[in-house]
């Protein structure tokens, strides 16, 4: 089975708690696209 690795290119934070954040990370994918996560 081929490793599948993400590779991290900007990350957002969207909503900062006293006891949860909440971030947005845009990432490379294997297969050169990007997604969100």
């Amino acid at each position: 089975m081929s490793e599948l690795k993400e590779s991290t290119i900007s990350t957002k934070v969207v909503y900062k708690g006293k006891f949860l954040d909440v971030r947005r990370d845009e990432v490379l994918l294997p297969n050169g696209k990007t997604g969100t996560r």
